[in-house]
């Protein structure tokens, strides 16, 4: 019995298992975020073998296409394994939104996306959410009801900047809230989903194809949990991968 494993970063997703028949010809459509390479990993059952099958180079950001052929030789029990990035693979590059230490957001796009680049990542709740350059401008006169720093705030353990207006405190279950004022409290997946959707929107305008899934840049130990990354995905509609990166 016998399993193959993609494996990437902390990532380890099932391409084949061990109840297949042989010979098996299988696609398999893999995002990789950030990742470079990506090993096929054996395993049996029971665990007696974890072997390396191949390492292959990978596009980061985008979906690759790995063509995986199990066969036994000479009808024996040997295995022959053939793994590769198929020749006709769909390299489908999709937009990422990268969140910098530095509080902008960047959009790398496709060759065809013809808007701006860069964006300020502040959110302001001064009456209505307002994101980007329009946020920023509030921050001088609402200081506490403007939010940034978003990636800093998913991070675990973090310690708050003490340049921040606004404040932030834990639940009993150690989970962030963000004060804005004695009336006011979010949280940062939220925060992270308005921004998010507020440049998928102008983003949007200047693609010429509809836009179906988002990889999402953040910094080194920020965080979002699989619950709240299709949270996000559902309320605004696209597939959003969030990988740290740096």
């Amino acid at each position: 019995m016998f399993d193959f494993f993609a494996v990437w970063g902390p990532q380890q997703v099932l391409i084949a298992p061990s109840f297949i028949e042989l010979p098996f010809i299988s696609n398999v459509f893999l995002f990789v975020g950030n990742a470079t390479e990506v090993e096929i990993l054996l395993k049996s059952t029971p665990k007696k073998l974890d072997k390396a099958v191949k390492v292959l180079k990978v596009e980061p950001f985008t979906v690759n296409n790995f063509e995986l052929v199990l066969k036994q030789v000479m009808d024996s029990s040997i295995l022959s394994t053939g793994v590769k990035l198929a020749e006709t693979a769909i390299k489908l590059q999709y937009m990422v939104f990268e969140f910098t230490p530095d509080n902008r957001l960047v959009v790398h796009g496709t060759e065809s996306y013809t808007g701006k680049k860069e964006f300020p990542a502040y959110i302001s709740f001064k009456n209505n959410i307002l994101v980007g350059a329009a946020a920023r401008s509030m921050q001088q006169r609402y200081p506490k009801m403007v939010v940034y720093d978003i990636p800093r705030l998913l991070t675990p353990n973090f310690k708050p900047n003490p340049k921040w207006a606004f404040k932030t405190t834990r639940t009993d279950d150690g989970k962030v809230r963000i004060n804005m004022g004695e009336s006011c409290s979010t949280i940062p997946e939220v925060c992270l989903g308005i921004a998010v959707k507020a440049l998928l929107l102008y983003v949007q305008q200047y693609c010429e194809i509809p836009i179906k899934r988002v990889g999402v840049k953040l910094p080194k130990d920020a965080a979002v949990n699989k619950e709240m990354s299709n949270a996000i995905s559902a309320r605004v509609g696209v597939k959003f991968d969030f990988v740290s990166c740096y």
